[in-house]
C-alpha cells in the first residue's frame, strides 16, 4: 500500500514501540503496526528521540504512516505440516 491517509492511519494499532541500543547506547526506535489494510508492518526510525513519550511516538508513527512508502510487511510465515507413520519404528534394528 502506498501512503494511508490519516484516517487509514489512527484507524491501525500500534502493536510494538522498541528502543534499540548499540554498543550500550541508544541508537533508533523500531515500530511495528498492524494497519487498517490488514497488513502487519514494520520499521525503524532514527529520528524520534530516546526519552519520547507517548505522544510523541503516536505523532511519529502518524507521520511516518501518512507520508513515507518505506515499509516492511512481515511475511506470514506457511503453514507446516507432518504426520508420523510409528509402524516403521524400530525396522532398521
Amino acid at each position: 500500500m502506498a501512503n494511508f491517509t490519516l484516517n487509514q492511519a489512527t484507524a491501525s494499532r500500534l502493536e510494538a514501540a522498541e528502543k534499540n541500543y548499540v554498543d550500550g547506547n541508544f541508537g533508533y526506535w523500531t515500530f511495528r503496526v498492524s494497519g487498517s489494510d490488514g497488513e502487519s508492518k514494520f520499521w525503524v526510525d532514527h529520528d524520534t528521540a530516546e526519552g519520547a513519550n507517548t505522544a510523541t511516538i503516536k505523532a511519529a508513527v502518524l507521520c511516518h504512516m501518512t507520508s513515507s512508502e518505506d515499509f516492511y510487511v512481515e511475511v506470514t510465515p506457511p503453514v507446516v505440516s507432518g504426520s508420523l507413520n510409528t509402524a516403521v519404528i524400530g525396522l532398521l534394528s
